[in-house]
């Protein structure tokens, strides 16, 4: 059977899921194509063989088993979720820990190490040595410089 560009569409449009523009343009092609209507006459032969099949039937205990069944599968697949997501946590906390204990020995190679100095040392004791100029300064030595009127 050759290959037709309109073979993809027949299925949707056998069971009248096309929109009707493609609709019409498909059923313009099917009467010209012979691929495109055997194969639209298979399908509907095999509508027609389906809707003449009795649907099969499980007896109560086939039902009962095929419930537990599914359940159990649907089990088997959420303790399989569990033991991925454990697996990961416990391979973030051995990383993490390891990583901390380590990591004072490795901090130690990246961080450049602070020293810490004496305070009394930065500051000078001749206050006149400071700028004065600085508009913070100059505030305050104005609202010292004036004589307080609630005294």
């Amino acid at each position: 059977m050759s290959v037709c560009s309109f073979q993809s569409q027949l299925q949707a449009y056998h069971d009248g899921e096309l929109p009707a523009e493609q609709a019409e343009k498909l059923a313009a092609h099917v009467s010209d194509c012979l691929a495109c209507s055997a194969e639209l006459a298979e399908l509907s032969s095999m509508r027609v063989m389906f809707a003449a099949a009795e649907p099969a039937r499980l007896s109560p205990i086939g039902l009962h088993r095929l419930h537990r069944t599914i359940d159990a599968a649907n089990q088997q697949g959420l303790l399989r979720l569990a033991r991925v997501v454990n697996g990961a946590a416990a391979a973030v906390l051995v990383v993490s820990s390891a990583l901390l204990l380590h990591g004072n020995n490795a901090a130690s190679n990246i961080a450049p190490r602070v020293t810490w100095t004496d305070p009394t040392v930065l500051v000078s004791s001749d206050t006149t040595a400071l700028q004065d100029n600085s508009p913070a300064a100059a505030w305050y030595l104005a609202d010292t410089a004036r004589p307080d009127s609630s005294q």
